[in-house]
């Protein structure tokens, strides 16, 4: 019995022990199942946290993108309205390069306008901070135009074929400006504006890629623009054009003293519409193997050895076009190249043809240093066909006429023009109340001049001394004063000084005596001394008319020249016995 009593009590432990475990494995299976859900859930938050952080992330990118984009927006946009508010091209693209290039110093800009018709293809349309030099000799080769064509913005740096040779045509001035040069194509790719050449892109500070893509899109947005600008410019031009030759036709219309009169005052408006400070006309000479004496100067005149050089520059480029027949434009850089002083920074040399056969040239020249645009060039050009066809019928008259009033030798006023001048002048001075003065001169001794060195010494003599007085009358008077040099027959010369009392005639006769004095003429290898003898007389001071003007600076000379000569003697200074 006992041992059935214990048998049981061991059943009812193992049975305990029994229910004991599975509870003890129940609540294992529990926790490992509430682990398992824990570490799911977990893992459920950790995806929806990294989703939701790549959300935020993307959603950042958009949202500095949208900033970038309205940023770039905003700077295209305000670069273009400054673009299109103006007027005129060249001062939209003036204003758009400074925005790329704001100090010279540091760096350049150019817009080069491509023509595929010209030669060379493209020009120099605005620059800013390049030099003058560069701007002639600035080369793109096909094959980096073509890439710029095809990227739209190129940015070039020391390893790129392109850059070196564009880098060769720059001066050293320019290539220290020069970090990076950024290249932008304008226009589309079958119709290529132009090419924008600048050392920085906009705006600054910002990575490249943005700056890069902004000048992209600046670029095609200012080509309609520009191409606009271009249709205006072209009928700016037309217009201009027309106006210009209307108002240059019509001067034939008007009536005129002379042809002559005519044909400088045509010359004399063709050359303020082109902006030159001076004209020349040359006519060939009868024989047609070259060109004769110029037959008009219009224009400023200089004093001394500029004048000289002025009229050398004029002789050369007429010169060199005289069996050319075609209409030339020349630049300062040019002008250099002909190996003279240059005087001038512009020069035009325009034939003057009639029935194909060139029969004269016309030189323009001007002073500053900014290149003759499209519609001077192309006054200049139907002026001189206009010239050549219409007006020069009256040529032959206006030679006739010149001939008729100039001494052929020294090209000095003859004694027919100065008679009629003298007149007019001592009328005026008269009604005016002013005075007018004359001053005879005579070579001393020129006789023997002849004598002893032959008859083309004495021309010489002539020619070289009536320039010489030419030159110096000019210099010691004011600009617009009609002074008038002649001859007055034999180795007598005379100058008409209107507005000039007898102070100031006896300090200009001085001048000129002491200059021809000071002068050595060399004929032939032998040197010639010259000297001069000088009468004056004043109107109202020593005279009231004509033949009382002349007969008292005549009286005056002679009394120079029997008391020394080489000098200087007015008619108030003459002995009270000598007859005025």
């Amino acid at each position: 019995m006992s041992w059935i009593v214990s048998q049981f009590d061991r059943m009812l432990a193992f049975a305990d022990e029994a229910v004991a475990g599975g509870y003890v494995l129940a609540i294992g299976l529990v926790c490992v199942l509430q682990y398992l859900l824990h570490f799911y859930k977990l893992s459920v938050a950790g995806r929806e946290a990294s989703r939701q952080r790549n959300e935020m992330n993307a959603l950042q990118d958009d949202l500095q993108s949208v900033q970038r984009d309205r940023t770039m927006s905003r700077l295209e946009n305000g670069i273009l309205r400054e673009f299109v508010a103006q007027t005129e091209i060249k001062t939209a693209l003036e204003l758009m390069m400074r925005r790329f290039v704001p100090h010279t110093s540091k760096g350049f800009s150019a817009f080069l306008k491509w023509n595929p018709d010209a030669q060379p293809e493209y020009e120099i349309y605005q620059s800013r901070g390049l030099s003058e030099e560069s701007c002639r000799e600035l080369y793109i080769d096909d094959e980096l135009r073509q890439r710029i064509i095809r990227e739209r913005v190129v940015v070039l740096d020391g390893s790129d074929a392109g850059f070196v040779m564009l880098w060769q045509s720059l001066t050293p001035t320019d290539r220290r400006k020069i970090r990076q040069l950024n290249l932008a194509a304008l226009g589309d790719a079958d119709d290529l504006a132009g090419i924008l050449i600048t050392t920085a892109l906009y705006p600054p500070g910002a990575p490249q890629e943005q700056q890069v893509e902004l000048t992209r899109r600046l670029m095609q947005s200012v080509s309609t623009d520009f191409k606009r600008f271009q249709t205006l410019e072209q009928k700016t031009h037309e217009l201009r054009f027309t106006n210009e030759m209307l108002a240059l036709r019509s001067i034939a219309d008007r009536k005129f003293n002379s042809p002559l009169a005519m044909i400088q005052e045509f010359l004399n408006q063709w050359m303020k519409k082109i902006d030159a400070d001076r004209v020349v006309l040359y006519l060939k000479n009868k024989a047609g193997e070259g060109l004769g004496k110029p037959l008009i100067r219009c224009g400023i005149e200089n004093d001394g050895s500029i004048e000289i050089n002025w009229k050398k520059l004029e002789d050369r480029l007429t010169e060199q076009h005289l069996a050319d027949g075609q209409l030339k434009a020349y630049s300062s850089h040019d002008l250099d190249e002909l190996c003279v002083e240059r005087t001038a920074s512009g020069a035009i040399v325009a034939p003057l043809v009639q029935q194909q056969q060139s029969i004269g040239l016309a030189c323009f020249t001007r002073c500053d240093n900014f290149p003759f645009d499209d519609t001077q060039i192309s006054l200049a050009t139907w002026a001189a066909e206009y010239l050549g066809e219409v007006i020069l019928r009256v040529l032959n008259q206006a030679i006739v006429e010149k001939e008729a009033r100039e001494d052929s030798l020294t090209e000095l006023a003859n004694r027919r023009a100065f008679d009629q001048q003298i007149k007019r002048e001592i009328q005026l001075a008269r009604e005016k109340k002013r005075e007018v003065s004359l001053l005879l001169f005579d070579l001393d001794r020129f006789k023997s001049i002849n004598d002893t060195y032959g008859h083309q010494a004495g021309d010489l003599v002539l020619r070289r001394t009536a320039q010489m007085l030419k030159d110096e009358a000019r210099e010691a008077v004011r600009t617009g004063d009609r002074v008038l040099v002649a001859r007055y027959g034999g180795e007598e010369m005379a100058v008409l000084l209107p507005n000039v009392g007898l102070v100031g005639a006896h300090r200009i006769g001085e001048s000129i005596r002491r200059a021809v004095d000071a002068e050595t003429f060399s004929f032939e290898g032998r040197d010639i001394h010259v000297t001069l003898s000088v009468g004056i007389a004043t109107c109202p001071g020593h005279a009231d008319k004509v033949h009382e003007l002349i007969s008292a600076a005549d009286a005056a000379l002679y009394e120079a020249k029997e008391t020394g000569r080489n000098q200087v003697v007015t008619a108030d200074s003459l002995p009270q016995e000598q007859p005025v």
